[in-house]
């Protein structure tokens, strides 16, 4: 075997090109030879551990190491190890990384820590958080990766702004551990429910009851309804903005507002998907639809057409003659009393029982004296107005069955 002590650089220099381990064997003269130890490094990153004290805190060298062998990092003096460009070089390899962890040295190593959590996202870093709780740089960077991490922080980072929303941005009830403050933090609210509408468990009531805020909340998801107040569940605005971004939210809509019919129109028209939960809503989508109307239906559902101003059910009741009166809304009239046809067909059919809900009835129907016209306020009705009580008393008083549209 060769004696690799005998202080040729030139021969030295050929083997350790070919075999950076050979770099044990040297004399402790040439162990301290940049050019020998940077192409022993170069063929094995390992060999930076025979290398001399001095060149184990030589940047060019310990960086060429960790290139080749990032488990190199182990034999790089103190102050290199604490090098981020190094670090990480080193740890591009995730498996030198979860070594380097273990190490009671290097998971005190601030730079190491940050390297750590920027590049690798499997890492748990419970028990080293801790000790950088007022590092923001390190926080924050944890928080990027991890909303939960917030925990960690100090009062005074957990009250920082700029770390809060990247908080609730990477995990939405990170919201949970911010201050007091920023959960009343309309921006920090908002983010946090673009990830999670659970961070609402842990808002402000203050906040909730914000009609500005809520509207942005619903319009975001929908389902924001469920953890606003009571108050705003009530709010017509605020429901159909979050029944047209969810239509399953009308479950969680005031009771007032789900049996409110002309609500219930004019949501219908917002999302027609509210059909599946609510009957009313049902009823109007098979209505939109062109269902085949019979009198049955109509009947059944007077209450509902009454408010949907139909004409094709008007149409239908006067193609079949199904009825022995109908009572036409005063929208309906405005949009029909004028039309020449219309009259004409009534009286051509001696469709002379109709009673108008109209204050003004017009001219050409009362010079034909063929209709029976009636104002329905011209009704005696002794108790307070209700629509059920004077269908009743019309009832009684002309024997006939009615049909209110």
């Amino acid at each position: 075997m060769l004696d690799f002590k005998n202080n040729n650089k030139n021969i030295v220099l050929e083997y350790v090109k070919k075999d950076g381990l050979i770099l044990y064997f040297v004399s402790d003269e040439l162990k301290n030879d940049y050019e020998i130890v940077f192409e022993a490094v170069k063929n094995n990153g390992n060999a930076l551990e025979f290398a001399s004290k001095e060149l184990k805190n030589n940047y060019d060298i310990v960086l060429e190491a960790v290139k080749n062998e990032g488990y190199a990092l182990w034999y790089a003096s103190d102050e290199l190890q604490n090098n981020y460009d190094i670090i990480l070089q080193a740890i591009k390899n995730e498996f030198y990384a979860s070594h380097f962890l273990l190490s009671s040295k290097l998971k005190n190593n601030r730079n190491f820590i940050l390297v750590i959590i920027k590049y690798y996202k499997n890492f748990s870093l419970h028990n080293e958080l801790p000790k950088f709780k007022n590092d923001k740089d390190i926080i924050l960077e944890a928080v990027k990766k991890d909303g939960y991490f917030l925990e960690y922080a100090s009062p005074e980072l957990q009250n920082n702004k700029e770390i809060a929303l990247e908080a609730v941005k990477s995990y939405g009830c990170a919201i949970i551990y911010v201050s007091n403050e920023l959960k009343n933090d309309k921006d920090i609210v908002l983010e946090a429910v673009k990830q999670d509408i659970c961070a609402l468990k842990y808002v402000s009531n203050e906040l909730k009851n914000n009609y500005n805020i809520a509207l942005d909340l619903v319009t975001i998801n929908g389902l924001c309804l469920i953890y606003i107040s009571n108050e705003l569940k009530n709010n017509k605005e605020i429901v159909l903005k979050a029944i047209k971004n969810n239509s399953c939210t009308l479950k969680y809509a005031s009771k007032e507002l789900q049996n409110n019919i002309d609500f219930l129109f004019e949501a219908y028209y917002y999302n027609y998907n509210i059909k599946n939960y609510n009957q009313y809503t049902k009823k109007i989508h098979n209505i939109e639809n062109g269902i085949e109307y019979n009198i049955n239906f109509i009947k059944e559902n007077y209450q509902l057409l009454h408010k949907y101003k139909n004409k094709q059910v008007i149409q239908y009741l006067l193609n079949n003659k199904y009825f022995d009166i109908l009572i036409l809304n005063n929208e309906i009239i405005n949009q029909l009393y004028n039309n020449e046809i219309f009259i004409n067909y009534l009286l051509e059919n001696e469709l002379y029982n109709i009673i108008y809900n109209s204050e003004e009835i017009n001219e050409y129907i009362k010079e034909n004296k063929k209709l029976f016209v009636m104002n329905i306020n011209d009704i005696d009705i002794e108790h307070e107005y209700n629509i059920n009580k004077i269908k009743e008393e019309i009832q009684n008083k002309f024997n006939c069955t009615i049909i209110w549209i």
